[in-house]
């Protein structure tokens, strides 16, 4: 799914959504999409977005944040997070995730190696 997004400076940007690993609302109730290299902001309610997004693979893991199960590499179950990339270094992106959403995300990666 394509969706309008600003970039950091401002500028319109047309968003796959196959590219984002996850998304936060901010205190201002924006929501950030995070890439692995970018962040693009979307001015929009998250509860909308979620109806949209849950097809394309996204779990709600609390009330400000979603994570895309299908760009999970690797778990760590001891601290709760999530690696976007195989090769965990200083810069990989990660998050942090709810018991209920890592036990999705257990069960999501497992299916997902089975399927190779």
């Amino acid at each position: 799914m394509i969706i309008p997004v600003l970039t950091v400076v401002g500028e319109t940007y047309m968003l796959d959504t196959k590219n984002v690993l996850y998304y936060e609302r901010t205190p201002k109730r924006a929501i950030i999409f995070h890439t692995q290299k970018e962040k693009y902001l979307f001015p929009r309610n998250i509860g909308e977005l979620q109806k949209f997004l849950c097809s394309e693979g996204f779990e709600r893991n609390g009330k400000n944040q979603s994570v895309n199960l299908n760009k999970i590499c690797a778990l760590d179950v001891q601290l709760g997070k999530v690696y976007f990339n195989n090769i965990i270094q200083s810069d990989t992106k990660q998050a942090i995730l709810s018991r209920s959403c890592m036990r999705k995300a257990k069960i999501h990666l497992r299916e997902k190696h089975r399927e190779k």
